[in-house]
């Protein structure tokens, strides 16, 4: 039991040494939501970088992807789309949600920030 505790010490001793652990993570440039079967997005609200994009994957069941009208909005996803995947690109920060036009309640949001340092 005691060499557990002490291996247990020396891990978190070097863990809240480690600089890297305390540092700020970029969000991602590519994030895939899937639009499911049980009519929900998954997830239900992403966060990339300025620039990146979301990849929406479209499983059996047939959905679109509609845009709240705000500047700098992609274009919206309106063929009833399954079984396939379509993109799309954010360049400026801001949040941009959406729901499915055909599923009420079907919704979700795409929050676009900035690279850290700019």
């Amino acid at each position: 039991m005691r060499i557990w505790s002490v291996l247990l010490v020396a891990c978190l001793t070097l863990a809240c040494n480690d600089e890297s652990l305390l540092e700020p993570q970029e969000p991602p440039t590519l994030v895939v939501v899937q639009a499911n079967t049980s009519n929900l997005f998954n997830p239900r609200d992403v966060t990339i970088l300025a620039g990146g994009q979301v990849r929406w994957n479209f499983q059996s069941t047939p959905h679109t992807v509609i845009f709240q009208k705000v500047a700098n909005v992609p274009p919206d996803i309106i063929e009833e789309s399954s079984n396939k995947t379509e993109n799309r690109t954010f360049a400026v920060p801001g949040t941009y949600l959406y729901e499915c036009g055909i599923h009420e309640g079907m919704e979700g949001s795409v929050i676009v920030v900035a690279p850290s340092g700019e």
